[in-house]
Order: structure tokens, then sequence, then C-alpha cells
């Protein structure tokens, strides 16, 4: 006879010589349904849709089919997530699967508490909305496991904190250099380039998708950084360096005499 460890729940029988008689819902199901835990598995990935949303690629879930600890844990593939509601501005957004009983939908909030315990919730990223530009993280696909209590740990004790690196000093005449340096967002960890402020000056030329300035100093290490057109408020991404004084954008949002900064600050936040 096989005991009944929890109200409703049947476990295998052990045979005589210690082997477990598995059956095709008790072992397993009951497994995931008090030790697994949501997660992203695959896909998930967020795209800047250039208008304060962002775009959710196809994705595997693990979830709990409702909010309850004692609910079946449901693995799910979820083709067309499409994109989120309209982000708020200058804040930072969460984004999130709701398993929904099963027509999962994405849902958006400005607090980590909103839905950060829902077992059927899952967590795809964080989005800090500036206007149109979307600076956004990916949660790691970190796998099943009782592993959300210690994210969420972590990100309502430190939105973010500092592990190695992001060493301050001084160079030249008033400007400050930072080193590369490794940053925790709850379980995900994210690593920053070095860069040097200020770094701005005004645009000598107008070509589509470029920046153009002779007295730039632009370097290598400038692919990836974000440059801010401060006349027009517009935003771009460095995808090449050509030279000291010309950087290839991925936007066309520079014509001459428009004035610039040029930085690498991909982390935003609130606090």
């Amino acid at each position: 006879m096989s005991k009944r460890l929890i109200p409703g729940h049947e476990y295998p029988k052990v045979n005589e010589d210690g082997g477990v008689q598995l059956t095709s819902d008790i072992t397993l199901q009951d497994y995931m349904k008090w030790f697994g835990d949501r997660t992203l598995l695959s896909g998930g990935a967020i795209t800047d849709n250039g208008n304060g949303t962002v775009a959710i690629a196809s994705l595997t879930g693990w979830v709990k089919a409702t909010d309850s600890e004692t609910a079946d844990g449901k693995f799910f593939d979820w083709a067309s997530p499409g994109n989120t509601a309209a982000l708020t501005d200058m804040t930072t957004n969460y984004v999130y699967v709701d398993y929904n009983g099963g027509t999962p939908q994405l849902v958006v909030s400005t607090s980590i508490t909103t839905h950060g315990f829902k077992l059927d919730h899952i967590l795809i990223g964080t989005c800090f909305r500036d206007g149109a530009k979307i600076h956004f993280h990916q949660v790691e696909t970190i796998g099943i496991g009782r592993i959300n209590r210690s994210d969420m740990h972590h990100r309502e004790e430190h939105p973010v904190h500092r592990a190695t690196g992001v060493v301050t000093s001084s160079v030249g005449t008033r400007n400050l250099g930072v080193t590369t340096g490794v940053l925790y967002e709850g379980n995900s960890r994210h690593t920053t380039h070095p860069f040097t402020t200020p770094n701005s000056g005004t645009a000598d030329a107008t070509e589509a998708n470029t920046l153009h300035d002779a007295d730039g100093g632009f370097a290598t290490t400038d692919v990836g950084k974000t440059v801010h057109n401060t006349t027009d408020d517009t935003y771009a991404t460095v995808t090449a360096f050509v030279d000291s004084g010309q950087l290839t954008l991925d936007a066309d949002i520079f014509i001459s005499g428009e004035n610039y900064d040029l930085d690498i600050f991909s982390y935003w936040y609130t606090s």
C-alpha cells in the first residue's frame, strides 16, 4: 500500500529491493508540483519597437497552471507573444508572461511585487522607457528549481548591484574614466563597457546613419554605445567604428551642426 504523505496525493510504492514503482502521474508530476518553479526555458527575446512598446519572440516556459502551490506544473510553447502595451515612460517596467489558465498573455507592471510572487507568471525582462527608446534586459533562462525566491530576494533588496569593476579614475581635466565591470540584476549577470566622460561634441557633416566629428576622438570601444542627439532628443546605437572622426549608426539622426552626447549607459533604473 503506498503512503499518502500529502492529503490527496498518492506516492509510489517501494519494492523490497529498494526500487521505486514509477507510475505515469505520481512521481514526476508530484515532484514538479512541489519542487518545480516557473521559469523561461527558451526564447522570449525582446525587441524595441521604437514606439514605447517592445515585442516578445516565441518562447517555451514552465509554470504552475494557477497561482497555487498545489496546482499542476505545465510546460507550454507560445508561438506569437507579440507586443506589450505602452510602457510607462521614465520608469522601469517588468514584463511577464501570464499563463492565464492556458491562454498566455503579456502583462506589464512598474512594481516587481505586482506579479513577482505569482506562480503562474514568468518574468521575461525589465524595460526602462525613455520616450521612444527602450533600454531592456532579458531574464536569463535559469532552469526549473526553487530559484525564483532567491532571484526575488536580490531584486527587492537591490534592483542592481556591482560585483566587480566599474572603478572610477581621473582622466585629463575634469573627466572621469570608468572601467569594465560586472553587475547583477537579481540572478542575471550583466557586463559593462569601459568609458570616459564626457564625450560630447557637434556633428560637422551630414551623412545617413553616420556621426561625423573631426574632433570626436572616437575609438573602437565606442561600438555598442548609445549616442544621443541632444538637439533633436533622438538616439541611435553605434554599429561600427570608421575612424577617430566617424562612426556608423543604426539610425539616421544627425545633420551637420547638431550636438551629441556619446555614452554607454545601458543600465537605467528609477532608484
